[in-house]
């Protein structure tokens, strides 16, 4: 009997739930009750509380700002996962190929000298392309610079959930 119970705990860990915790955009900026300091390390206390790593899908131009690429260093350095979300956050289907291509880089720019960043992308907005050359266009691009899709399987966006507490 031991040995069956074995095998099942092993088995059931082999198909464990797995999630992923992932914020886009890196937009820190006070609310009406947090300083942007205060909401960032509540966050960051509960994903350590936790034991719980998160990924950040960095908007350049949010970083450029001082008090915001300090905070990105600490999560850093608290080994969260840095990726890409563009640098001026532009919707897809509203833009180029070749200028997204060139946003995606300049993010890159700024990002790669993390010590957690990985060539992930997400897509501003989930937007990937409203025509299939564009689509296929940007998988090849992110393909040719070793990118992997940062999937969404829960889109919480605050701007709907803002909404729907406005309702009830």
């Amino acid at each position: 009997m031991p040995k069956l119970f074995l095998v099942l705990l092993l088995t059931t860990n082999l198909y464990a739930a797995r999630v992923a915790i992932t914020m886009d955009d890196f937009a820190m900026r006070s609310g009406n009750t947090l300083s942007l300091l205060e909401r960032d390390e509540a966050i960051l206390a509960a994903l350590d509380r936790h034991k719980v790593k998160a990924a950040a899908f960095v908007t350049g131009k949010y970083i450029e700002k001082p008090e915001v690429s300090k905070r990105l260093r600490v999560w850093d350095e608290k080994g969260h996962l840095i990726a890409n979300h563009t640098f001026s956050h532009l919707n897809f289907n509203r833009t180029e190929l070749s200028v997204f291509a060139k946003d995606i880089l300049r993010c890159e720019s700024l990002i790669r000298g993390f010590k957690h960043f990985e060539k992930r992308f997400r897509f501003p907005y989930l937007k990937a392309g409203n025509t299939q050359e564009k689509r296929d266009g940007i998988r090849a691009f992110l393909k040719e610079q070793g990118y992997r899709n940062g999937y969404v399987t829960i889109d919480a966006w605050i701007g709907t959930l803002r909404a729907v507490l406005r309702r009830s």
